[in-house]
C-alpha cells in the first residue's frame, strides 16, 4: 500500500532537518496546488521567506517545505522517507494533470 500524505498546517516541524530539495517540477505542483501557511521563519536577508508546506503522513512524520531564495527544501526527521514523499508530489501532479 502507497504511503499518504496530509497538508497539515498545525504539524510541529520541531526537530525536523534539512532532508532534501524538491526539483523544479515538485516546488510547482506543492505551490500550485497546497495552500501554504505562513508561519514559517521569515528572514529575507537569509532568503526565507514566511511560507511553508507541512505535510504529515499515516506514521505522523512531519515534511516541511519551504523556500530559502526561492529554491524550496524539505525538512524531516527521516532522510530516506523524504524521497518518497517527493515521490508521491510528483506523482499527485500527474494525477491533477489527468483530471
Amino acid at each position: 500500500m502507497k504511503k499518504q500524505y496530509t497538508l497539515n498546517p498545525e504539524a510541529s516541524f520541531c526537530g525536523t532537518f534539512l532532508c532534501g530539495l524538491a526539483s523544479p517540477k515538485q516546488q510547482a505542483i506543492i505551490e500550485t496546488f497546497f495552500k501554504p501557511s505562513s508561519d514559517g521563519w521569515d528572514e529575507p536577508a537569509k532568503g526565507y521567506d514566511e511560507f511553508q508546506w507541512k505535510f504529515t503522513d499515516e506514521t505522523g512524520t512531519v515534511f516541511n517545505c519551504y523556500r530559502r531564495y526561492g529554491s524550496m527544501r524539505v525538512g524531516s526527521t527521516c532522510e530516506k522517507a523524504t524521497e518518497e514523499f517527493l515521490q508521491w508530489i510528483e506523482e499527485y501532479g500527474t494525477h491533477v494533470d489527468d483530471d
